[in-house]
């Protein structure tokens, strides 16, 4: 008798309905990590990527790292901090950051730590110029764009894919996952 692979499918429902109203994540002011003149930015030119619009050049990036080791804490900085110093990003100062024109003062959750750098909760302000901040953003881009050419990835696609597709919608089939097959 032959065995037969079964695949389930399992869904996710949530306890507060279906209904999502995509203006709640494009709030940018109700995130703990709101900074005022540069959260908007970064929204606004994510608007313009998706109507295929002009993008407004940043100056430098913005980054919240983790500063204390969680296995350590009381290390002043962290290995996530250190992740980004070796990036060439620098650790911000709170009032630097006002100078340039951005009022954390706005935003509650931040705060400006004995060191004089910009705090929120356990994680510290990081800045890089453009850039660095390009040229680190290139290189994570190549690396994916090399990731998606292993098989295992070209696999999961194609079954998302079809998952996502008119056909399958229309007679109700849906991919579970594909077995790899070694020829002998």
């Amino acid at each position: 008798m032959a065995k037969h692979k079964v695949y389930i499918e399992v869904e996710d429902r949530s306890p507060f309905g279906e209904s999502v109203d995509p203006r709640v994540f494009e709030d940018v002011e109700h995130t703990s990590n709101y900074i005022p003149g540069y959260s908007d930015k970064i929204s606004a030119n994510d608007r313009r990527k998706q109507n295929h619009e002009p993008i407004e050049p940043l100056t430098h990036r913005f980054h919240w790292a983790r500063c204390k080791d969680v296995r350590n804490v009381d290390a002043d900085d962290g290995r996530r901090v250190q992740h980004w110093k070796q990036k060439r990003y620098q650790v911000a100062n709170y009032d630097d950051v006002i100078a340039q024109g951005y009022n954390l003062k706005e935003n509650d959750a931040i705060w400006k730590d004995p060191d004089g750098r910009a705090r929120w909760g356990e994680h510290v302000l990081m800045i890089a110029s453009a850039e660095v901040a390009a040229a680190h953003y290139k290189k994570v881009q190549d690396e994916a764009d090399e990731l998606q050419k292993e098989p295992e990835y070209m696999m999961e696609n194609a079954v998302e894919r079809f998952n996502r597709s008119k056909a399958a919608k229309r007679t109700g089939m849906r991919a579970g996952a594909f077995t790899e097959v070694e020829e002998q």
